[in-house]
């Protein structure tokens, strides 16, 4: 065993960093995102603010991960994925996500993240970088230790405040992150997972439907937020929406084309698809029903081109 560096060492020499890279054991090895490690897995909209923002250019002198944990404790003030309140672009907690993938954690690295006292934002970094980038049939292993966790803090920037323990089961559990995508969990995985928490006598579903759920409305409503829906007829040169407004976009997204506004050839669609929007959230208004015709017609589009940006991990 104690020759086993000195072999590693000749391999590199001869072969390059990839032989010395299978010799080295997995946890001394940095974790790779698993899928598409281009947009960490972020949907379209969130992706192209992530790689647009000056932020990120910026991190690229952060080199290990230590430094990025003094980051986080320096900027992070809140978990969402939008700056919000005014501001356009991708929120600094999910900027320092993309730069953490990009890092590629060793599991000690990783681990001494989701146990960091100093600060609740360092932790729940960690969380999300797990749910983004980590293979969900690990996930398991990584979370039963937190499931449990008192820790109290806002996530939102709403200030409400929730156990650590509930912020973990959400967002391992939903689909949903204040008005975006999260990576689609594989069904046998999700199936586990709730079995095991079943069996702790823990909820299955997420429960902070401020952070996971859709607007009030579509209580009993078979339908995706509002503020989802609304993203994917966003593209470039417009702005993401902010979460929590009921799908207005009003800030929460880089201009990408110089402004806020309709840009490019697919102008006139995106004014038609908002007036349809628009007529169809009345109508639902005034029937008490949800009714959109468009849905069948759009969605495949729409999440096609939300994949092409950002595959779910697998």
């Amino acid at each position: 065993l104690r020759q086993e560096p000195a072999r590693a060492r000749a391999g590199e020499a001869q072969l390059g960093v990839a032989a010395w890279a299978d010799s080295t054991p997995r946890a001394a090895r940095g974790m790779q995102c698993h899928g598409n490690a281009t947009t960490t897995n972020f949907e379209g909209v969130l992706a192209r603010n992530v790689e647009m923002s000056d932020y990120l250019q910026q991190l690229q002198s952060v080199e290990t991960v230590n430094e990025l944990i003094d980051e986080v404790y320096n900027e992070v003030v809140h978990v969402e994925p939008w700056m919000g309140r005014g501001a356009a672009g991708a929120s600094s907690a999910f900027v320092l996500v993309r730069r953490l993938a990009q890092l590629e954690p060793t599991d000690k690295e990783l681990t001494a993240m989701l146990q960091h006292k100093d600060s609740p934002y360092i932790r729940a970094v960690g969380f999300l970088w797990l749910r983004y980038c980590h293979d969900p049939k690990e996930w398991w292993g990584w979370i039963d230790g937190y499931l449990d966790d008192k820790e109290m803090f806002a996530p939102g920037q709403d200030g409400r405040e929730i156990s650590m323990g509930s912020y973990v089961r959400d967002v391992i559990l939903a689909s949903h992150y204040y008005g975006t995508l999260l990576p689609r969990v594989p069904t046998l995985v999700a199936r586990n997972i709730r079995s095991r928490l079943n069996e702790r006598g823990m909820p299955t579903d997420p429960v902070n439907t401020a952070m996971c759920g859709g607007p009030p409305e579509a209580t009993g409503v078979s339908r995706r937020p509002a503020s989802v829906k609304e993203m994917f007829s966003y593209g470039a040169g417009q702005r993401g929406p902010v979460a929590g407004v009921g799908g207005a976009a009003s800030g929460g997204g880089v201009a990408l084309g110089g402004h806020g506004g309709y840009s490019g050839s697919g102008g006139a669609r995106n004014r038609e698809r908002e007036r349809d929007y628009r007529r169809d959230d009345d109508r639902y208004r005034r029937d008490g029903r949800h009714f959109d015709s468009r849905d069948r017609r759009d969605d495949g589009d729409d999440f096609g081109r939300a994949g092409r940006g950002a595959a779910p991990a697998r």
